[in-house]
């Protein structure tokens, strides 16, 4: 199992709630060794994230780094069986590491803000407290200097709250995602939000000439139109008896787009690639074998927006006590609390310029009172469902991950359609 917050540099783990003290330096090593082993922990509980939510009728597309901060800063002021399931769900690696999920955040917090490496994404964290709930300072101390987050009283059952929490996702979306909450009761004692932004340009961006009207092929439905880019150029690719995929790079180096497409065109082969990808070691071989290809590429234009609410299937996962009356967040304040639901959502668009992907995610607590060589490119034609992830280049971190079953974009127009001869060039 996964060790992530048991390095000798972490606080000894206790039953205690400790607060984080910043150390006087930082060793880059050790660093860089939790960046790794976080975005493994990351990854594993992504991997089962995007499986349970997955609905073969739908796309789906997540950012397992938005749900697993939001857990985490709930998972901070959690106890005994409580913070067991959340070690075991979120991958943490050891029973009773509260202060190990704490310090390692905390540090990796420190060595963003003292670092001068450009962010891949921006992301916020806030939580937002009922006017009359005692919290324990030991939990915001932690919110604001381990998870860089805000704390704000509301007074839930007002419109006001809804409306403040909204703007909030809003303005850290960058406008992508408007609204998390849509109602919350005054039995609504606590929200954790976390807010993830993302926008990135291709190194090498498709020509918009070379856009053109093409069908994309969805299972056991009619082909649709859709604007299809297009370029020849070197590309990161491999192969297997499963899948081939590609590697497309942003203008920030530590960025990219993986897409994969199953060898088999089935819905079956397709939830097969995605469980055999998304495993972190798996991503991690699947990355490190690819291989420079010339390759002419033929890929979708689109807007997509997902909306979960991920109550359910984090039970599934065996987050369970954390939802019922058996809760246990002493933590976060002396008055007993459960989490009553966890929402999420996401929106990504791809086009000749770029990408751009945000997502919001909420965790609602109520009380208690409730339960190279020149050669014929490659074809990779991105006509069908496909598997995708947006990811850091340094430690395999997916921040993104999605499973596209239909894409949805506006026809080419006649002024941008022109028959290339082999699009743009990069080699």
């Amino acid at each position: 199992m996964n060790t992530l917050f048991l390095l000798p540099l972490l606080l000894p783990i206790s039953t205690s709630f400790n607060t984080y003290r910043p150390p006087r330096s930082l060793d880059p090593k050790q660093v860089e060794e939790l960046r790794k082993l976080r975005a493994k922990s990351i990854n594993n509980f992504g991997q089962s994230m995007l499986l349970s939510s997955d609905q073969e009728e739908n796309n789906s597309f997540l950012s397992p780094t938005s749900v697993f901060t939001a857990l985490s800063m709930a998972a901070s002021g959690a106890a005994e069986e409580t913070l067991d399931q959340f070690n075991e769900v979120l991958h943490l690696g050891s029973s009773n590491s509260r202060d190990g999920l704490i310090s390692t955040t905390g540090l990796l917090t420190d060595a963003k803000h003292r670092e001068n490496t450009p962010q891949l994404y921006t992301e916020a964290n806030a939580i937002w407290i009922a006017d009359d709930l005692r919290v324990e300072p030991t939990f915001i101390t932690n919110m604001e200097t381990v998870f860089d987050g805000t704390a704000q009283k509301v007074s839930f059952g007002l419109e006001s709250a809804v409306t403040t929490i909204n703007s909030w996702v809003k303005e850290h979306t960058n406008g992508l995602i408007e609204d998390i909450v849509e109602n919350l009761s005054a039995s609504t004692r606590l929200v954790i939000t976390n807010a993830l932004h993302f926008k990135m340009g291709w190194k090498t961006p498709f020509e918009k000439a070379f856009t053109k009207t093409e069908p994309f092929r969805p299972f056991n439905a009619q082909p649709k139109d859709v604007s299809m880019m297009h370029s020849t150029k070197s590309l990161r690719y491999s192969a297997n008896n499963q899948f081939t995929s590609i590697i497309l790079p942003f203008e920030n180096r530590f960025s990219n787009m993986l897409v994969v497409l199953p060898n088999n065109n089935s819905e079956e082969a397709l939830k097969t690639c995605a469980h055999s990808v998304f495993s972190a070691e798996n991503f991690s071989k699947l990355v490190e074998s690819t291989k420079k290809e010339r390759i002419s590429l033929s890929f979708p234009r689109f807007t997509l927006e997902r909306s979960y609410t991920l109550t359910e299937n984090l039970q599934e996962m065996g987050l369970t006590r954390a939802f019922s009356e058996d809760a246990q967040f002493p933590g976060i304040s002396p008055e007993p609390l459960f989490i009553s639901k966890v929402i999420h959502k996401t929106k990504l668009v791809v086009d000749e310029d770029g990408v751009e992907a945000a997502a919001a995610t909420a965790v609602i607590m109520d009380k208690l009172a409730m339960f190279e060589a020149e050669k014929d490119p490659i074809p990779f034609i991105v006509d069908r469902p496909f598997i995708t992830a947006l990811f850091d280049t340094r430690t395999n971190e997916v921040f993104f991950s999605g499973i596209i079953r239909n894409v949805e974009s506006p026809p080419a127009s006649e002024k941008e359609e022109r028959t290339p001869g082999s699009g743009n060039e990069e080699l």
